[in-house]
């Protein structure tokens, strides 16, 4: 299978990513190969509008998130390079929705002979992000960054739908 088109997740498999740990992340925009973030110049990176917002918003992550902090981060033409720290993981309370009705147990167009040949539809869903795990935090600083960019006339900007993330297990990794 086409590693670049699977469905499935890229995460490391059992892995709690809500636990603490150092993260190594690479965020990309959609549109490669265009200084959309800044330019180069004599080995320095120039943040252009979009870059700039970019780094405050990324900044801004561990401002807004007491379990998180930044380590390193470069911005680059199309993309940006982290590592992120989760320092300890968050409790999140669970709510209840009771309004909801289980409507399946009153549905009388559910077949109950099982021997009848129905379409079998399997519909993928994809899996919710936990709260305050890496990948809610990728997500929210993506959403912000797009807003805000979109906000100063670049309607099209987009990021690529995933990103990439290397958990750090050594000191020598970190180095």
């Amino acid at each position: 299978m086409n590693r670049l088109h699977r469905g499935g997740t890229m995460r490391l498999h059992g892995w709690d990513y809500q636990s603490p740990g150092l993260y190594f992340v690479t965020i990309c925009a959609k549109i490669r190969r265009q200084n959309i973030f800044g330019f180069i110049h004599n080995g320095y990176m120039c943040l252009s509008n979009m870059g700039q917002i970019v780094h405050n918003e990324w900044l801004l992550t561990e401002e807004i998130r007491p379990n998180v902090g930044l380590d390193q981060f470069i911005i680059m033409p199309d993309h940006m390079h982290a590592i992120i720290k989760i320092k300890y993981k968050m409790n999140t309370i669970k709510t209840v929705d009771t309004s909801r009705r289980d409507v399946s147990t009153n549905n009388h167009d559910v077949p109950t002979n099982y021997s009848t040949p129905y379409p079998i539809h399997i519909v993928y869903q994809r899996p919710r992000l936990l709260p305050n795990s890496l990948g809610s935090i990728i997500n929210q600083f993506k959403s912000q960054c797009t807003k805000r960019i979109r906000a100063i006339g670049q309607a099209g900007f987009q990021w690529q739908s995933r990103y990439h993330e290397h958990l750090i297990r050594s000191q020598q990794e970190l180095d």
